[in-house]
């Protein structure tokens, strides 16, 4: 082999070896960002469920102090000022 065509191959090494180190290095940093992606939609999802938990519960809250309000003889006016609940959703309630 001449010391020509062992300097080609050389080259042609450390070619390829910089591809790879490119390859790798976008490889990694796509697999961060979708990493990272996966987490914040994870919390996202868990910030969304509690909220909406939240919200099912205080409603859930005013239709119990609801149906007890009734059991009581509470007129809906006073109800529905006591709740928030609309006087639609109050009368739903009664039986």
């Amino acid at each position: 082999m001449s010391i020509s065509s062992e300097k080609y191959i050389k080259q042609e090494i450390l070619e390829y070896e910089d591809s790879l180190k490119k390859y790798r290095d976008l490889y990694n940093a796509l697999d961060t960002a979708e990493k990272k992606g996966i987490t914040k939609g994870i919390k996202k999802g868990i910030t969304e469920g509690i909220k909406k938990g939240k919200i099912e519960g205080k409603i859930e809250g005013k239709i119990e102090i609801s149906l007890k309000a009734i059991e009581m003889g509470m007129s809906i006016n006073d109800i529905v000022k006591l709740t928030g609940l609309s006087e639609e959703q109050v009368k739903k309630l009664i039986p």
